[in-house]
C-alpha cells in the first residue's frame, strides 16, 4: 500500500511539475485506469492501459490536438499517461470527456487535465455530474468509498468492457479480418 501511495504523490509531483512548464494555451493530459489497485497494477492492465492511453492519443490527434509532448510509464499504482495538448484547458477536458463517455470502455479510464500554472480542470468547471460507477451507474465515488462491489464484479465489468473496445479496433481495421480474438485477452490491439 505504501509504494501505490508514493506512487499517487509522485504522478501528482509530475503534473505540477509538467503543467508549470506548458506553454500559454496548452493543457496537460494524464491518463490512469478507474480500477481498483489489483486490477491496475496486474501485467494484463499495464499492457491495457499502455493500448488505451495510445487510443488517447490518437483520439487527440484526430481531433486537430496533435501532443506537443507525450510520456507512458508504469508506477506502483499501475499506468499512466502523460499528453501535453495545444488547447486551454476546457478545450482538453471536452477531449477528455470524449474519450471517456464517448464509448462505454471509456468507463475504464481517468482522463484528468491541468491547465498553464497548476489549475485543475474538472468536470464540475463544465457544470457536469460526478463520473457513474462502471458496475451499477451509481455515483463511482461513493462505490468506490464503499466498496460496494467486489474485485470480481469490477473485473468482469472491465473485461465486457476491454471487449467492446477490442471489437471495435477490429471492426475499424476492417479489411483486416483477424478480428478480436487476439486482443480479447491480451493488450495489443492487431
Amino acid at each position: 500500500m505504501e509504494g501505490i501511495l508514493e506512487a499517487k504523490s509522485a504522478r501528482w509531483a509530475k503534473r505540477i511539475s509538467l503543467a508549470e512548464a506548458l506553454s500559454p494555451g496548452s493543457s496537460l493530459v494524464t491518463l490512469t485506469l478507474r480500477l481498483p489497485a489489483a486490477l491496475r497494477v496486474s501485467e494484463l492492465w499495464r499492457d491495457r492501459g499502455r493500448v488505451l492511453f495510445d487510443a488517447l492519443a490518437a483520439r487527440a490527434e484526430n481531433a486537430g490536438l496533435a501532443p506537443l509532448s507525450r510520456e507512458f510509464r508504469q508506477s506502483a499504482d499501475g499506468p499512466e499517461g502523460y499528453l501535453v495538448v495545444p488547447a486551454r484547458a476546457r478545450r482538453a477536458k471536452e477531449l477528455a470527456l470524449d474519450f471517456e463517455e464517448g464509448e462505454d470502455w471509456g468507463a475504464l479510464v481517468d482522463a484528468d487535465i491541468m491547465g498553464s500554472g497548476g489549475s485543475v480542470y474538472g468536470r464540475e468547471e463544465l457544470g457536469l455530474e460526478p463520473r457513474s460507477c462502471l458496475v451499477c451507474g451509481a455515483q463511482g465515488s461513493l462505490c468506490a468509498v464503499e466498496k460496494r462491489h467486489s474485485t470480481e464484479e469490477i473485473s468482469a465489468r472491465a473485461e465486457a468492457l476491454w471487449k467492446r473496445f477490442c471489437d471495435k479496433n477490429a471492426a475499424e481495421a476492417g479489411s483486416d479480418h483477424r478480428g478480436s480474438a487476439g486482443m480479447q485477452g491480451g493488450a495489443e490491439p492487431r
